[in-house]
């Protein structure tokens, strides 16, 4: 029996260099809504998300890192009809969508799910698949 009974995933939080660069990034490919601001702060940050879905905390820092980071990559399960098509206007808005090698247009095809790695303005990678954990249980 565990002590901790988990129901949904919260946030992530992070660093980013430019708080503004990544609230717009967020906004316009995830449709993501400023939920707390504190861009005013000595320290900005903000609270980013879909409400009851997904949120991130962007803390900004000014240098990030990702020679050193330790995130791999975070998991977004999106709705689409056909992830090739969402690839390719992904690519054609200008986001960076990441090339794996035997990929067609990007696409990772992992027998049950599909998915692409898109980067955001650090160059955190971001999976979006079109099954919900792979579909593990």
């Amino acid at each position: 029996m565990s002590l901790i009974k988990v129901s949904d995933m919260d946030h992530v939080t992070f660093y980013v260099s430019n708080l503004e660069e990544s609230i717009k990034f967020y906004s316009e490919v995830f449709g993501f809504e400023v939920k707390e601001d504190h861009r005013s702060d000595d320290s900005p940050w903000a609270i980013i998300g879909l409400s009851g879905k997904a949120y991130l905390c962007l803390y900004q820092n000014g240098v990030v890192d990702n020679e050193n980071n330790t995130i791999m990559h975070w998991g977004f399960h999106i709705d689409t009809s056909d992830i090739d098509e969402l690839s390719t206007s992904l690519q054609e808005k200008g986001v960076k969508v990441r090339d794996f090698p035997g990929a067609q247009n990007k696409v990772v095809d992992y027998g049950i799910s599909d998915s692409i790695y898109v980067e955001d303005p650090d160059g955190y990678s971001i999976e979006l698949s079109t099954v919900c954990g792979g579909g593990l249980n």
